[in-house]
């Protein structure tokens, strides 16, 4: 009998439990409705929770109990400062910009940037680099104009006559003395050559002949590290301060090797400092002769006067065996360099002795003798290499 009536009624049991299932469905809907709201739509997810995105861990409108919320904020103060500890050179963010709205805008004296440390004095002078309570950095970087030559010379400022000498002398700065190679030493835009070294560095320079008014020196000394020191110094010329002193040098010429004597011989008196160059000249030119004298190096190369050749050249045997018979010249009026011979000149020898340095190196004495040989053999009649003089 019940098989029969569950036969006959299943059809609508399972229709209606069917329906309440729907039913619950619909009502367990509409009620999550209720309390969520409307779904969102996807393409609005973004723009929706973008915000959210920047809450951590508790999400918007959302909160931990209150001793869970303090002991989570404590975890995280601590997981940040094992992470990312604070550096102590770097100033927090909110120190900077207060600090920088304390103090006004403010454009840098020179340059592009603002000073650093060191650079200057500023607040708590003296407490930092470069503050006066500070010299570590001064001394491990010497100034550098410390380290230039000192130049030293004996050009005074008071008036000179036509000829004079002066001394120079250069150290380093660690006070050695500089090599006279390094000098360079100008006389109005003209070089001049130094004509003696002294044993404790004083290097001597002369000009002779000056004309009156200033003349400009300029003193340039170098060390071996480059390191270029400029003095210049103003001399001044009176003719008034030219004037002959009480010392009186003789002076010969001669030409015995060519067989033509004793050309001049005369004692006149010097001037102060006058050297042997300006003092040959002088004399030669006051008595008729024009030698020709070289300004640098006081060479001299020629001598002229009419009739100074007075015949033919008389060589003594011994040059004859040595340099062979010497070659006709036609020039009766000049005598110098290369004249009859490839190696012939003229000699100077003071008080009997080669100077070792040109005329212009010498300066006279009282009783001084100077000594002009025309040597065929470029000096060695005079030196006692090839011939002793006054043997031939």
């Amino acid at each position: 009998m019940k098989k029969n009536w569950w036969r006959k009624n299943r059809r609508w049991i399972f229709l209606i439990i069917a329906a309440a299932i729907a039913a619950v469905y619909i009502v367990t809907s509409a009620v999550s409705l209720h309390s969520h709201g409307e779904k969102p739509n996807s393409a609005n997810i973004q723009e929706l929770y973008s915000d959210r995105s920047q809450i951590i861990v508790t999400g918007k409108d959302y909160s931990l109990e209150e001793e869970d919320a303090e002991k989570y904020i404590e975890e995280q103060e601590e997981i940040q400062q094992e992470t990312e500890p604070e550096d102590p050179k770097e100033k927090p963010a909110e120190s900077i910009v207060k600090e920088d709205e304390t103090q006004p805008d403010q454009e840098p004296e020179t340059g592009d940037q603002q000073p650093g440390p060191g650079d200057g004095p500023g607040p708590g002078e003296g407490d930092g680099p470069g503050g006066d309570d500070d010299g570590k950095e001064e001394e491990s970087k010497p100034d550098k104009e410390s380290k230039l030559p000192k130049i030293e010379h004996t050009i005074q400022d008071t008036p000179y006559g036509s000829n004079i000498v002066f001394q120079v002398r250069g150290t380093d700065y660690k006070g050695r003395v500089i090599d006279a190679f390094y000098y360079e030493v100008t006389l109005d835009g003209f070089r001049l050559s130094s004509v003696e070294i002294s044993g404790d560095g004083w290097v001597s320079y002369r000009a002779d002949g000056l004309e009156e008014g200033a003349h400009s020196i300029v003193i340039k000394i170098k060390d071996k590290d480059g390191n270029t020191s400029t003095q210049e110094a103003v001399l001044n010329v009176e003719e008034a301060q030219d004037v002959k002193i009480d010392s009186y040098v003789t002076l010969t010429v001669e030409a015995e090797a060519l067989g033509f004597g004793t050309l001049l011989q005369v004692t006149d008196s010097i001037y102060k400092d006058e050297s042997a160059a300006h003092f040959v000249k002088r004399v030669l030119e006051a008595n008729g002769f024009t030698p020709s004298i070289d300004n640098a190096s006081s060479y001299l190369s020629r001598i002229y006067k009419a009739g100074i050749k007075p015949g033919p050249a008389t060589v003594p045997e011994k040059i004859q065996e040595f340099l062979g018979e010497p070659y006709d010249d036609f020039d009766p009026d000049s005598l110098g360099e290369r004249d009859y011979y490839a190696t012939s000149g003229w000699i100077y020898l003071v008080n009997g002795a080669y100077m070792g340095v040109g005329m212009y190196g010498t300066t006279l004495q009282d009783g001084d003798e100077i000594h002009l040989g025309f040597a065929p053999s470029g000096g060695d009649e005079y030196n006692g290499n090839v011939y002793n003089y006054g043997d031939w």
